[in-house]
C-alpha cells in the first residue's frame, strides 16, 4: 500500500497541475473516481495483468467506461485522458488508479483547505441545522469544512463530529459511556 501511494504521487500530481491550469478540478474529481472504480472491480483486475490483453484494448476499456458516464466530457479533456491512459499503460500503472484518485484527492483538498468532518446525529438534521453546524464547525476548526451527515439512532440524542484525530462526543450514549465509566471507577 505504502509503495503504490509513493509510484501514484506523481501521477496525481501531475494530474492535479494540469486541472489547477484549467480551472477542472472537479471534473478531473470524477474522471479518476470512474477510472478508480474500473481499476478496482474484480473482473477488469484480471484484464490488467493478463498478457494477452493489448494496450489498445486496455485504453479502449477505461476510455469507453470513462466517456460513457461522463458524456459530457470534452474533446479536450479526452484527448487529456487518453494521454493520462497511454502513460498509465506503457509504465503498467493502472492497478494504482485508486490511490492516484485518493491523492488527487488530498491534493485538492489541501489546496482549498478543506477539512473534512464527519457529523454522526441520533436523528436527521434539518437544513437549517445543518447550515448552522457548518458555520459553527468552520470558525471553531478556522477553515473551510465538508461535512458528510449522518445518522445513527444508537446515539440516543446529541451528535457526535469527528474531523481527522479530533473527537467531540455531544452524544447522549457518550455522556451516559462516561458517566458508567466514572462510576466503575468509584
Amino acid at each position: 500500500m505504502a509503495e503504490n501511494l509513493t509510484i501514484a504521487r506523481p501521477y496525481a500530481k501531475a494530474v492535479f497541475g494540469q486541472a489547477l491550469a484549467d480551472q477542472s478540478l472537479e471534473e478531473w474529481d470524477q474522471i479518476l473516481k470512474i477510472l478508480a472504480a474500473v481499476a478496482s472491480d474484480k473482473n477488469a483486475a484480471k484484464l490488467l495483468d493478463n498478457p494477452l490483453v493489448s494496450k489498445p484494448q486496455l485504453l479502449a476499456l477505461f476510455e469507453h467506461v470513462t466517456i460513457k458516464a461522463l458524456s459530457k466530457l470534452s474533446l479536450v479533456r479526452q484527448k487529456e485522458l487518453k494521454n493520462f491512459l497511454m502513460v498509465l499503460i506503457n509504465e503498467k500503472r493502472l492497478t494504482v488508479l485508486p490511490e492516484i484518485w485518493r491523492r488527487y484527492q488530498q491534493l485538492v483538498a489541501a489546496k482549498q483547505e478543506l477539512k473534512e468532518v464527519t457529523v454522526i446525529s441520533a436523528y436527521p438534521l434539518d437544513e437549517q441545522r445543518r447550515h448552522s453546524m457548518t458555520q459553527a464547525l468552520s470558525r471553531h476548526l478556522k477553515s473551510k469544512v465538508a461535512i458528510d451527515f449522518q445518522e445513527d439512532l444508537s446515539l440516543i440524542g446529541g451528535a457526535l463530529i469527528r474531523s481527522g484525530n479530533w473527537v467531540m462526543d455531544g452524544s447522549i450514549k457518550g455522556k451516559l459511556q462516561n458517566l458508567r465509566d466514572g462510576l466503575q471507577k468509584m
